[in-house]
């Protein structure tokens, strides 16, 4: 930590001096290129892409595979959030929920429990965090006027942004002031949702003076949520690991509530200088991913004294076998707040043709979870605004990069980076669990990241041309290599062939490396010894649960970086007038899986897994019709689930010479007697991430649908009036048909959404066993610079009685392990409305 305050310094002066230089520079500011609402196909497939890159190559050069969500598809699209609007556009992308961390990412055959998979940017600056949970602050924010474009590359690319990239980079490009310099205006936009749900948010671009802009956006959003119990649980619906009735089981929560999330952002730019800033809150609910609580008064089991409580229309008592259990620890109230401040200063100085970029930039960061307050729960009112989690992170990037073009044919870029994790404290200073600040939830630590990178494109001719580069990672605990290269074939201006070869690493978390809450008892020491979960027994036994001793330090370093590597043939063309094509097939291979031990209380590298991925995409750009479908189709290949295992050794009680499983310890002042075990490293346990994310058979994920199919279109009737719609069609799960066929239940309902055809034929496969969700919008451009949006969400999302089209309302739980079965009914139909003023 020593160091800290220096480097810090160093910043702050470069920071001061670059700002003396674009004072001090000509203020004659170079004119932006405007990027208008609505994109043609050619404008597409020649605009400057500013995400997987260092050069200034347009999509046709690019080598890559990746999908422009423009700012017009946004408003046309109807989306509430992030995850719904990347859902609806983008091939193979879908989000699945894992109630213990909230809303997950998956696409190119990965997703996870967490999201440390997938890279989230805006304007380039990277949102993801490194204590433990990747990136969480904006999944479910909502608030989208700000949005330019989102540019969202498939696939690996660990070349730019060094670790975390394996399955893809989101990318967020906000709107900017495009004027001449003399230019102000601003936005107003309200909504209203019958899911609970209202914002607003406002946008102000300024010109103070010709050789300066400005933009400010804001937003605040409150939702009450679909109605208590409302959504349902199917299939396995978690503890107690039954259910008791085909019908499902209700929730305990308001799906989709917040009691207020918000973002504040602004760019400013003068000169060749920039700075951008952005501070966001997101509060995530997750009771509605938990069963319905009948007694949430009481603390455990409830008691004869218990008075009958109604659920489903059926009065239950208080020993009923199923009701009786449920979730009755407040689990069912887990609320997830994530709050994030980050600030990115830019400088580039043309020399001649080529340009030195400067960045500095600084990340706060705070992650809480706790129990949210809903009024059935007010009498626990020492429950009521606590946490149980509570750590964040501060990050400090400095970054230089050279982009050499006055060489003919050739585009170089070399750059180096240096970055400063300080694990532990939030905003507040905290690091704590269920409020005691001695027990850390990961452990106070600085980590440095020390990275060298270059990419270069020559083109031997006009239609062929070679890019390559890589990145070294020096990680405190890691050493990253990620090389990339890729033959670019242009016969024509609209029409590119990439054959593409690339890598990408993931380090593990802070509190992968170090200890962590598992770790740390209530006076802060690291446990180093085994023992029972209770020390209070009336004798230990064979069936008493044992505690596993934290493992060394050096075990924890031993830890490798994930590692995918690709190859991939794509095209993008403009065929047959305003028809654009863009297919690709790739295949990958992941390597040093990590895998978390729930026994040991530590993440492990154990397997690997290779897949192929194919993306079918096609656009059309008429005058009066613009549409979209893509499909994709992704599976495991040369991979044997079974044999990705690895065998740890850990503690067990075991007998003493006279048959005793423990002795003595004390004897407490009350009389009982404290026992403790006796213990031998001795019994074996297996780790397999591998299998609960592919089928025993290797053909299929359990998280990921092997076909997904994704259409939109928008009609424009008049000038005014356009109608708007989009569907997704999710082919089923088959991966997780065979650990339901493994599953006795007879009272589970999976709907058939691992995608088996009934007997009864292709009409009701298609009705009843296909899940599809639907949205459609109608937008009115209005004088006097009114826009109104009309919305109908999920259209076909009915969790009815008679189950008809209850396939429709389901969204998958994230399978961490093979009893994650849960199926949610929380895609139900809503309407929403959105009207906005520009001044």
């Amino acid at each position: 930590m020593n160091h800290l305050p220096c480097r810090m310094c160093k910043m702050f002066l470069a920071v001061l001096l670059m700002v003396h230089y674009v004072f001090a520079a000509d203020s004659n500011m170079e004119e932006d290129i405007a990027v208008p609402e609505d994109l043609s196909l050619q404008d597409l497939l020649t605009m400057e892409i500013t995400t997987g890159s260092f050069l200034d190559l347009d999509l046709n050069k690019s080598p890559l595979s990746m999908t422009i969500i423009t700012e017009e598809m946004v408003k046309n699209s109807g989306a509430r959030n992030m995850s719904e609007l990347l859902e609806i556009y983008v091939p193979g992308f879908i989000y699945n929920i894992n109630k213990w961390n909230g809303t997950q990412w998956g696409m190119r055959g990965v997703i996870n429990d967490r999201n440390t998979k997938i890279l989230y940017l805006v304007n380039g600056h990277k949102m993801n965090t490194q204590a433990r949970d990747g990136f969480t602050g904006e999944t479910v924010l909502g608030l989208l006027r700000d949005i330019e474009r989102v540019e969202v590359l498939r696939g690996p690319a660990g070349l730019v942004y060094g670790s975390g990239a394996i399955a893809g980079i989101i990318n967020v490009v906000t709107r900017k002031n495009q004027g001449n310099g003399t230019e102000n205006n601003s936005t107003v936009s309200v909504n209203a949702g019958t899911d609970g749900s209202k914002s607003i948010e406002t946008d102000l671009y300024g010109s103070p003076s010709k050789n300066q802009r400005f933009a400010v956006s804001a937003g605040f959003r409150q939702s009450d949520g679909l109605p208590n119990g409302k959504t349902r649980i199917y299939g396995n619906s978690g503890w107690p690991f039954s259910l008791n009735s085909l019908k499902g089981n209700p929730s305990d929560g308001n799906y989709g509530s917040t009691s207020g999330d918000w973002r504040v952002s602004g760019d400013w730019k003068i000169n060749k200088f920039s700075l951008y800033f952005r501070a966001t809150k997101q509060i995530e609910n997750g009771g509605a991913w938990f069963n319905y609580d009948p007694w949430p008064e009481i603390i455990g089991t409830p008691s004869a004294s218990a008075s009958d409580r109604e659920v489903d229309g059926v009065m239950v008592h208080w020993d009923d076998p199923y009701w009786s259990q449920t979730e009755s620890w407040r689990n069912s109230r887990r609320s997830y707040v994530s709050q994030n401040f980050m600030a990115e200063a830019g400088y580039d100085q043309p020399i001649g043709d080529n340009t030195l970029k400067l960045k500095l930039g600084y990340d706060r960061n705070t992650n809480r979870i706790g129990y949210e307050n809903r009024d059935r729960y007010f009498a626990d009112y020492q429950y009521n605004n606590h946490f149980q989690e509570i750590f964040g992170e501060a990050r400090y990037t400095a970054n230089a990069s050279y982009l050499l073009k006055s060489i003919p044919k050739l585009q170089l870029a070399v750059g180096v980076e240096d970055r400063i994790d300080d694990f532990g404290k939030d905003m507040d200073g905290k690091n704590e669990q269920d409020g005691n600040p001695l027990h850390k939830i990961v452990s106070d630590i600085t980590y440095n990241t020390l990275s060298l990178f270059s990419e270069g494109f020559y083109e031997f001719t006009d239609q062929l041309g070679l890019n390559a580069g890589g990145r070294l990672d020096w990680h405190t605990r890691a050493f990253m290599a990620n090389p990339k290269i890729a033959l670019v074939f242009q016969p024509s201006t609209n029409h590119s062939l990439k054959l593409i070869y690339q890598t990408a690493s993931n380090n593990g978390s802070a509190d992968n490396y170090e200890y962590n809450r598992y770790h740390y008892d209530e006076n802060g020491a690291i446990i180093t010894y085994p023992r029972v979960a209770q020390s209070v027994y009336e004798r230990v036994t064979l069936r008493s649960s044992i505690m596993q001793p934290s493992p060394s330090l050096a075990t924890l370093h031993d830890l490798k970086p994930e590692k995918v590597s690709s190859v991939e043939l794509t095209y993008v063309g403009k065929v047959f007038g305003d028809i654009t094509l863009a297919p690709s097939a790739a295949w990958g291979k992941i390597d040093d899986l990590f895998g978390w031990s729930q026994d040991l209380f530590y993440v492990v590298n154990v397997g690997k897994y290779q897949y192929v991925n194919f993306d079918f995409d096609a656009k059309y750009d008429g005058k009066k019709i613009k549409c979209g479908i893509n499909h994709t189709y992704q599976r495991p290949v040369n991979t044997h689930p079974d044999q990705e295992a690895r065998t740890l050794e850990m503690y067990e009680l075991v007998p003493d010479s006279t048959g005793n499983y423990g002795h003595v310890v004390s004897v407490q002042s009350n009389g009982d007697t404290v026992w403790d075990g006796n213990y031998s490293r001795t019994k074996s346990i297996v780790v397999n991430v591998v299998k609960p994310q592919i089928t025993y058979d290797g053909k299929d994920f359990t998280s990921l649908p092997t076909n997904m199919t994704k259409i939109y279109l928008t009609f424009i009737s008049f000038e005014w009036m356009s109608l708007n719609t989009n569907l997704r069609i999710i082919w089923g799960v088959p991966g997780r048909k065979p650990v339901v066929a493994d599953d006795t239940g007879t009272n589970y309902n999976y709907f058939g959404y691992y995608g088996e055809k009934p007997r009864t034929g292709l009409k009701d496969y298609l009705l009843h066993r296909v899940s599809k969700k639907w949205n459609a919008s109608l937008l009115l451009n209005l004088p006097k610079g009114f826009d109104v949006s009309l919305n109908v969400y999920d259209i076909l999302g009915i969790d009815d009685p008679h189950q008809k089209y209850t396939i429709n309302t389901l969204r998958l739980a994230q399978m961490f392990s093979l009893d994650q079965r849960n199926l949610y009914s929380q895609d139900q139909r809503t309407f929403g409305i959105t009207i906005t003023k520009s001044f």
